[in-house]
Formats: C-alpha cells, sequence, structure tokens
C-alpha cells in the first residue's frame, strides 16, 4: 500500500476533501446496506475480549494505524489460525514523540491524508490512545479565563468536554470522509462502567465505550460518537455489569444492540441482540453489515 502524505494544515483550517471519487450512490430506501457507503464501527470491551484480533480479520484490504504496538502480538496470533489474513493488513507507520500535542496533530494529519485508495477498512487502534492524544493537545491550546491547564479539574465544572469537543471535529471530520467515500472505519475503545437507573430508579451499572461526555449530552464525545456510529459492539468474555449472561470457555459474546447493562447498537443486524464466537471463529462481519454471508 503506498503509504499516507499526511498534509499539517494549520489549526482550526477545513480537513482536506479526499481525492478518492466513490462509486455514484445507490439511492433506495429499505437500511444502510443499500447504500454505497462505508460503515464507521465501534468494537467496545475490558481488554483481552477479541477486540483488535476481530478488527483484523474483517475481509478486505485493511489500513492499521496501530497506536497501541498491538500488530506484533496479533500478527504472531493470525500467523498460527489466519495466515493468508496477514498480506491484507497495511500497517499505517505512526511515532510518537515526547509532545503529545503534536501527537494529535500528526495523527488526524494521518488520517485526513492520501493514500488510502483501495482499502476497505481503516482500523483506529485504539480509541484510549487517541483520547490521551486529544487531552494533551486541548491542555496546549484551550486556557481556561486566562489560566494554562494541566488537568481536567483546572477547567471549569463539567466544561472540560466542551473544550475537548471542539478540537475532536477535526478527527471526526476526517473519519467520517473515508466513510463517505465508500471505506469502513472500526475504532478499538475501551469499556467503561456507568452507574445509571434502571426502570425502578434504582442504580444499575451499564456499560460504555470510554470517551469524555457531558451528563446532558451537549458537546459530548461519547454521544456524538455513539449517535455517528452505525454499528457499536460490546465483546466480553465473561459476565460484566448485571448482565447474567456468561461466556463459556473459548467463547466471546459480542452484544449488537442495546440492552440495559450494555450501549450497543446496530444499524443493521435485527436478528439477535447477542451473539456467540467460539475460538478460532470470527464475527461474521458481512452478514452483520447488511453485505450477506
Amino acid at each position: 500500500m503506498p503509504l499516507p502524505t499526511p498534509k499539517m494544515p494549520t489549526r482550526g483550517a477545513a480537513p482536506a476533501a479526499p481525492k478518492a471519487t466513490p462509486a455514484k450512490a445507490k439511492i433506495a430506501f429499505g437500511g444502510i446496506g443499500s447504500l454505497n457507503r462505508g460503515q464507521l464501527v465501534i468494537l467496545a470491551g475490558k481488554g483481552g475480549t477479541g477486540k483488535t484480533t476481530a478488527a483484523a480479520m474483517k475481509p478486505g484490504e485493511t489500513a492499521f494505524i496501530d497506536l497501541e504496538n498491538s500488530l506484533p502480538i496479533l500478527q504472531g496470533k493470525l500467523s498460527s489460525f489466519a495466515p493468508d489474513r496477514l498480506k491484507h493488513i497495511h500497517t499505517v507507520p505512526f511515532e510518537f514523540t515526547d509532545d503529545a500535542a503534536k501527537d494529535y496533530e500528526s495523527l488526524c494529519a494521518l488520517v485526513e491524508a492520501d493514500g488510502y485508495d483501495g482499502m476497505d477498512t481503516i482500523v483506529l487502534d485504539s480509541w484510549s490512545v487517541t483520547q490521551k492524544l486529544l487531552k494533551a493537545y486541548t491542555f496546549a491550546h484551550d486556557q481556561y479565563k486566562g489560566k494554562v491547564c494541566s488537568s481536567t479539574e483546572d477547567y471549569g465544572y463539567s466544561t472540560f468536554p466542551i473544550y475537548a469537543y471542539k478540537n475532536y471535529t477535526r478527527l471526526a471530520n476526517a473519519l467520517i470522509s473515508h466513510v463517505r467515500a465508500g471505506r469502513d472505519v472500526v475504532i478499538v475503545a475501551h469499556a467503561v462502567d456507568d452507574t445509571v437507573p434502571d426502570a425502578n430508579l434504582n442504580d444499575m451499572k451499564q456499560w460504555q465505550f470510554d470517551a469524555f461526555m457531558m451528563k446532558s449530552g451537549k458537546e459530548s464525545i461519547r454521544h456524538d460518537l455513539f449517535n455517528t456510529a452505525d454499528q457499536v459492539w460490546f465483546m466480553t468474555d465473561g459476565v460484566m455489569g448485571n448482565d447474567k449472561k456468561k461466556a463459556s470457555g473459548g467463547c466471546r459474546l459480542v452484544y449488537l444492540q442495546c440492552t440495559p447493562e450494555f450501549w450497543a447498537k446496530s444499524r443493521t443486524h435485527s436478528g439477535e441482540p447477542c451473539i456467540a464466537v467460539q475460538d478460532g471463529e470470527t464475527i461474521p462481519w458481512n452478514e452483520i453489515l447488511g453485505r450477506g454471508e
């Protein structure tokens, strides 16, 4: 794959439009699967639940932005049970510096870059690292009432997510540009639990993906990602929160639709809200994305 060539627009400039010209969309009513466009997919879960492996096993040519240094381990795993898959995974080089704020700018420029023609999927692994870079960028560029901030607590009560959201929009626009160009975007995210009321107004633990948010939803990155995403799947190898299901040995549970315990959704899958994936099997990507088996 030709390596992407980052562009470095000045802060606040609109991201460059992708040069790739997608095939003419076939507009038809009846579901997102009928549109000639990509989908935004969030894979969430605790560590070790197979999120990165699931992303790598998605069919087609994959450009992999590896911020977690996951690929060396993953390549060893894939070489044992899916060696043919390795030739379809293309590492997108990214080098960290000692300036996390500049690293966030570099990441945005990398996602905006040319060079993704021929790719079916772009994987961003992971959102947790991306969010750390975004936080550093916000500290470096956004003062609060004339004061330079070094922590979220330095901002006014519950106002930090507003500043972070403003800086997140550049990356969000770049990711959506790929979706509009016909490429799928898969974001690997870690899960966090939140206390929410159940139907009887009792406290209940609910699992959501980790992203800055405001309880009101205004300028909340978590809500924005959830609303924009076509798929938000939760992966677990056991009981999480109040959920009573338990995966058997060598099995992953993948939640495709919202339950009281899991903040998941699928715009294309109308079947069971939870599927089991055995060791050696992979998520049936095409079927769930509405593209057949």
